[in-house]
């Protein structure tokens, strides 16, 4: 993690990635995750009817 943060940070300041593609980056990274925590929260309040369904049945 610390290698990627000091990466992130180099490439600001050295200023080799231009902005344009730097915030196009973010951007989609952001989406990125916002889609997974999206998923993590339907699949936590979907838990019980899961659990139910399946976990029930068996015993």
């Amino acid at each position: 993690m610390a290698v990627m943060i000091t990466a992130g940070i180099f490439l600001r300041t050295v200023e080799i990635i231009p902005p344009l593609y730097l915030g196009t980056f973010y951007i989609t990274l952001g989406l990125s995750l916002l889609a997974g925590t999206l998923s993590f929260v339907y699949a936590g309040v979907r838990y019980e009817a899961v659990k139910a369904k399946y976990y029930d049945a068996v015993n």
